[in-house]
């Protein structure tokens, strides 16, 4: 299963630190251009292959995305609970992608649930926004990278989904696990 994760600057990058290595402290990185990160997990007893495709915010590398966002077998659209304009530019990801993709899934995830005393977007705005948008496949959770909040079971909702639209393949089909950086 291929995962494509956008978003700017909003945490993406620690929220698959956080499905890597649950249990290692969160490293401040910032992503350069795409790094590739691969996930073994047994759910539901299934083992399954993920590749997670981190796409950096940077709008240097805004032009390399379409590819992987079209090679993706769905899209995770990340944004920052804290920060209006966060949401803004996750609305114009979705945007992007249903102009490129009317049969992706698509996960929207608002990140640092932590910080519930500094959120700047309601959850009811971000359902009624998930609710008019035209793509078949679309779902919303919120995380907390920096605590662990509800992330493993963010990527459990986004792999069974995977599982359930048959984007998951045998594990038979791939090497062993591996990580590489593309700049």
């Amino acid at each position: 299963m291929r995962l494509c994760l956008v978003g700017d600057k909003c945490g993406k990058t620690s929220i698959v630190q956080r499905w890597i290595s649950p249990r290692k402290p969160i490293k401040n990185e910032n992503t350069i251009g795409i790094d590739m990160k691969t996930l073994m997990m047994k759910l539901d007893l299934k083992v399954v292959r993920v590749q997670l495709w981190d796409c950096s915010g940077e709008k240097y590398y805004q032009n390399l995305l379409d590819t992987y966002i079209d090679n993706s077998d769905m899209v995770v659209v990340v944004f920052d609970l804290t920060r209006t304009e966060s949401f803004e530019r996750a609305k114009r990801w979705i945007e992007r992608i249903q102009g490129m993709h009317t049969k992706i899934t698509a996960c929207i995830i608002g990140n640092k649930l932590d910080l519930e005393s500094k959120r700047a977007v309601r959850e009811k705005t971000i359902k009624r926004f998930v609710r008019q948008l035209n793509i078949k496949n679309v779902f919303y959770n919120e995380c907390s990278a920096y605590t662990g909040e509800n992330c493993r079971e963010t990527l459990h909702m986004i792999v069974r989904e995977g599982i359930r639209t048959d984007k998951v393949y045998t594990v038979e089909d791939f090497k062993p696990e591996t990580s590489c950086r593309i700049v």
